[in-house]
């Protein structure tokens, strides 16, 4: 008999809410879990009956193509997929949305075969379901927050909330999830693109020339700018510097000019920043209003910000999100990280008291979320876990999810010699800030301690069912 592996969840939602949650644009890049490195080949459109679903999968060291195909979609109960080709011998998944007393009842039910299934089953069965109850573990988690969420923001937004959102730096690391979160709560998403349009999803824009057609933007709801080089990409040469400045600086302005003059700017503008505004502070908890530091990333964070001041100077509502460092392992800090870190050979950076300030992927996302529809939230906005940690902490933390030691350390000099100021910055120095606007508000992190984060993100938590 083929092996079958079945997860129910209840959720506070309609049978209507989840299917329609499900089969939105963007559904899929929230639900594949990111320690599972699974990659989407083309669009994320949603479910559509006989259309194909084409991913990239790690499989050990190599990657293979995994085709499904979608048999059925019958709304609201759920829909159906099958493997085409893939790293199964065969696979069929039914997403199966039922009534319940209270709400609604999430059920994945999938019947699989693992090619050559004699000599494979005892050797690695027992690994393909464990993988399977940590991926559906985090799908479900995704699920029932993100429709909680929606619920929360749209009752606090009321006839405010954005129907239609304009997204500059779509493609990023933030990007990509953002879209795909408001999308599948039920915005309309346009994103700008340095390239033709593809279709009436996308605008072309240059802003290195300052081009974007002010009529294209006019009238939308809200608008997103996540536009800028990796501040951590590389050295901090005087050319790189330029870059990290004008691909921001460049951004904004091109953005502020072209709404300003579209006649129909936004009710509000949701702008990326950093912590990296502020002075390393020791022992002292710095909130939004604490002045900027000195240095290259304070002066540059100051820009970045007043970029926008002519949309606010217009009675645009403008929240600038001072980002922590991001974890996930799909790119970043935490990326960077886990290779050393898995090998057994990371550990605390310089003498590891310096405070990090980090945040969970999803909770910036939410974070975002809830500044397109919170009207309480305007100017700086620190985006960050309630609690700060020290580095060799954070470094201790990570090696026990991994379960390996966290003993190696990388000794300052060395930080300087490897990436020169960008390294003395950002690896041995740091704010220890906290995201006073965001709690007073009333947002609720998903993960607000360290610990629950990374067993969140890696896929290490304890299976809860």
């Amino acid at each position: 008999m083929a092996p079958s592996f079945e997860k129910t969840t209840s959720v506070d939602a309609s049978v209507e809410e989840l299917f329609d949650w499900h089969t939105r644009p963007g559904a899929l890049t929230r639900l594949l879990p990111p320690f599972e490195g699974a990659r989407i080949e083309g669009e994320d459109r949603g479910p559509v009956a006989g259309e194909r679903v084409e991913l990239e999968v790690p499989v050990g060291p190599i990657g293979t193509r995994w085709v499904a195909r979608i048999e059925r979609v019958e709304r609201p109960t759920g829909f159906v997929d099958v493997q085409e080709s893939g790293p199964f011998a065969s696979w069929r998944h039914e997403h199966r949305f039922e009534h319940a007393a209270s709400g609604a009842v999430m059920r994945d039910h999938i019947e699989y075969e693992l090619p050559v299934a004699s000599v494979s089953r005892p050797i690695v069965g027992g690994f393909v379901e464990r993988k399977l109850e940590r991926g559906f573990r985090y799908r479900h988690d995704t699920v029932v927050a993100d429709l909680a969420m929606h619920r929360e923001h749209r009752a606090l937004a009321g006839d405010r909330f954005p129907r239609r959102v304009l997204v500059a730096g779509a493609s990023g690391l933030v990007g990509e999830g953002l879209c795909a979160m408001l999308s599948t709560g039920g915005h309309e998403v346009v994103r700008l693109v340095r390239r033709d349009a593809r279709g009436d999803d996308e605008i072309a824009w240059d802003p290195a020339h300052h081009v974007l057609d002010p009529a294209r933007v006019a009238g939308f709801d809200a608008v997103v700018c996540l536009s800028g080089a990796g501040i951590a990409d590389g050295r901090w040469t005087d050319e790189r510097k330029e870059l990290l400045r004008s691909s921001r600086l460049d951004s904004i302005d091109t953005l502020a000019r072209a709404l300003l003059a579209s006649g129909a700017p936004p009710r509000v503008l949701v702008q990326a920043s950093a912590v990296g505004f502020y002075d390393d502070s020791g022992e002292r908890p710095l909130d939004e209003s604490a002045p900027r530091g000195r240095g290259f990333l304070p002066e540059l964070c100051e820009a970045w910000e007043d970029a926008s001041r002519p949309l606010e100077e217009a009675g645009v509502r403008v929240a600038r999100m001072r980002l922590g460092v991001v974890l996930t392992p799909s790119g970043g800090a935490l990326a960077k990280m886990l290779p050393a870190f898995r090998l057994g050979v990371g550990g605390r950076v310089g003498d590891g008291r310096q405070w990090l300030t980090w945040v969970a992927y999803d909770d910036v996302l939410a974070a975002f979320h809830r500044a397109l529809c919170d009207e309480r939230l305007a100017g700086p906005v620190v985006v960050a876990a309630p609690e700060p940690i020290q580095q060799r902490d954070f470094a201790r933390t990570l090696g026990r999810v991994l379960h390996r030691p966290a003993i190696a350390p990388l000794p300052g000099p060395v930080v300087g010699a490897l990436f020169g100021e960008m390294g003395r910055t950002l690896l041995l120095r740091g704010p220890r800030a906290v995201p006073g606007r965001l709690m007073e508000g009333g947002f609720r992190h998903r993960h607000p301690d360290l610990e629950g984060a990374l067993r969140h993100l890696l896929g290490t938590g304890p299976v809860r069912w």
